[in-house]
């Protein structure tokens, strides 16, 4: 028995490793965060209980049942009496017992309507789920594209680490042949420190973000690993632009105030339907044995409901509800119109975000061009120890500047796909 659990421990123990350490891509990280972030969860649950709320609704079509019923039984007559010299004392035990049923035949409406209102509910909260769903993954790709933008920058600096390393080793050579002062070696050592310094800071965000995006996709663990890609060539915005007006009806939240407004109608219909006459019809069935002597009832009945003082007050609630509905419509109007500036606003940022890339694409190749330059004046004695370790400083700068805008559109983009509904 303890070798079969010995077994079982390493399989689990094995296969978590083998989990922990693969590599998850992009889109795992987005169906992984679908299936376990909690916004998501709670998003489900959220249409369960509007589904829940819609049967409800559904069962006020069919008929009320009641039953009741008292057994007694005493130490003394519930009723005494005494007839000719002789007491009496009725009414020690029994039971009595009634079942009543009602079917609504006529409410003004607002079963219907509740159903009607019920079923919005549930498209409300299946909408709402989807733009949860936006949000998640939105944020998902901000946290992959913080990652990566994090490791590009490692890589850079690794490189300029390198190059100063390099430039350390040349100029101790030359500081022992007496060729220059121990002051230059100490310039480049702070500058080499300098570089390590920030390279420990890199490591201690990248493992913030890391755990982040490990917490939203709903998978603690230390030892994830995030696939690492390059950057690639930025497309350019015109291949994502769309029409704003077009795509307003593609975008969900404008979609979910349409349906706000659907909702305020049926609140209206049924503060109407509270207004009308109610029928019902039913039939009551009632039996009881106080005085060792069975009795039993039954009728029929139809009742009618007239809320006539409630007329009073119910048309200035009916006014509420009106008010309510046109509350709605300026609602819909006014985000439609914010959702389409918000629409036109992220694809001008994308178009800027487009051409800060080109421009930081030649300011790396310009910055890589000068330090080479540099490299070889410096050879030759033609600038100082400052200018070559300057030059590194704006590779370093310029390398980081492109990561920086190609994070940043990468993360335009995704805002401006979720806006215009692609």
């Amino acid at each position: 028995m303890k070798i079969f659990f010995l077994i079982y421990i390493l399989v689990l123990v094995s296969t978590h490793d083998c989990f922990s350490q693969q590599k998850l891509t992009l889109e795992e990280c987005k169906e992984l965060a679908k299936q376990n972030n909690y916004e998501m969860k709670k998003s489900v649950l959220s249409i369960q209980e509007a589904q829940h709320g819609k049967k409800n609704a559904f069962t006020k079509y069919f008929p009320s049942v009641q039953a009741n019923g008292i057994g007694l039984k005493s130490n003394s007559g519930l009723l005494e009496t005494s007839i000719m010299g002789m007491d009496l004392s009725l009414i020690r035990e029994g039971f009595y017992g009634g079942i009543s049923v009602t079917q609504p035949i006529f409410a003004g409406g607002q079963i219907m309507n509740g159903n009607k209102l019920a079923d919005k509910l549930v498209d409300i909260q299946k909408n709402q789920s989807e733009i949860v769903a936006d949000e998640v993954e939105l944020l998902t790709e901000q946290y992959y594209w913080q990652y990566i933008q994090l490791k590009e920058k490692l890589k850079t600096l690794e490189v300029i680490e390198e190059l100063v390393g390099q430039t350390l080793k040349e100029v101790s050579a030359s500081v022992k042949a007496g060729l220059i002062t121990h002051n230059n070696e100490l310039q480049v050592q702070l500058k080499l420190d300098e570089v390590k310094a920030s390279k420990m800071e890199l490591y201690n965000n990248i493992d913030a973000v890391k755990m982040l995006l490990s917490q939203h996709i709903g998978i603690i663990s230390d030892s994830i690993e995030i696939t690492e890609v390059a950057f690639e060539n930025a497309i350019h915005p015109n291949a994502f632009s769309v029409n704003s007006d077009a795509a307003l009806h593609a975008n969900k939240t404008y979609n979910l105030l349409d349906k706000g407004i659907e909702v305020s109608k049926y609140q209206t219909q049924i503060e109407k339907g509270k207004l009308l006459p109610t029928v019902a019809v039913g039939a009551n069935y009632f039996f009881e044995n106080m005085v060792d002597r069975k009795h039993t009832v039954g009728m029929a009945f139809v009742s009618v409901s007239i809320p006539i003082s409630g007329w009073w007050g119910g048309t200035h609630s009916v006014r509420q509800k009106k008010i309510n509905e046109k509350i709605s419509e300026y609602n819909k109007i006014d985000a439609g119109e914010k959702i389409i500036v918000q629409m036109k606003n992220y694809y001008k940022e994308l178009e800027v975000a487009y051409q800060q890339i080109q421009i930081a694409e030649s300011s790396v190749k310009n910055a890589s061009e000068n330090l080479r330059l540099n490299n070889n004046y410096y050879k030759s004695g033609l600038i100082t120890l400052n200018d070559l370790l300057d030059a590194q400083t704006l590779l370093q700068k310029a390398k980081d500047t492109l990561v920086d805008r190609h994070t940043g559109y990468l993360i335009k983009l995704s805002h401006y796909k979720k806006i215009t509904g692609q």
